[in-house]
């Protein structure tokens, strides 16, 4: 059975969605390639700014998810967590590398996630992705779980998982 995310799911999802607040129009405008640099570097450890992280993800997001880099490096930016190893759980649990699964073209549902027992269903492509990366900080990010090797035991009963999750970590960074 598929399960439709509850109206509650939708609305903690887009809460924490909110923008951040707009700039103070005394800000410099300079200061915001150091910002992007910096979130990049924070989040995955490498010398990138937010629009060749965005390039990189979306070379290899296909089919369905096609273009969603910019939403994927903003939502890893504010919720702290590496973008490559969430776009290459997606890739991985989708195979949005190619053509995406039945979750993500009928459900929205990009992380295969369920809520009791059935398969959660979102109206929209924009609010799947943001409920996938919200799981993925709550339910294993702020239990410490950072790595495709800490996250392994308790995501995937396969002893393969953390390997092709690697590979696809790999295949990110060098598009």
């Amino acid at each position: 059975t598929i399960k439709k995310a509850s109206q509650k799911e939708v609305a903690i999802a887009q809460s924490e969605m909110a923008e951040e607040p707009k700039k103070e129009e005394t800000e410099e405008v300079k200061e915001e390639p150091k910002k992007e640099v910096a979130i990049a570097e924070a989040v995955t450890e490498e010398s990138v700014n937010q629009g060749q992280l965005v390039e990189k993800l979306n070379k290899v997001l296909k089919s369905n998810l096609e273009g969603t880099g910019q939403l994927f490096a903003s939502l890893s930016a504010q919720y702290g967590i590496d973008p490559y190893l969430a776009v290459a759980i997606v890739l991985h649990e989708t195979g949005c590398s190619w053509t995406c699964s039945a979750a993500v073209r009928n459900h929205n549902n990009v992380g295969g996630m369920y809520s009791g027992g059935s398969l959660m269903h979102f109206n929209s492509l924009n609010e799947g992705i943001e409920g996938y990366m919200r799981n993925l900080k709550t339910g294993y990010y702020d239990k410490g779980w950072t790595t495709a090797e800490t996250i392994g035991p308790h995501y995937a009963a396969s002893s393969t998982w953390v390997s092709k999750i690697n590979y696809y970590i790999e295949k990110i960074k060098n598009a």
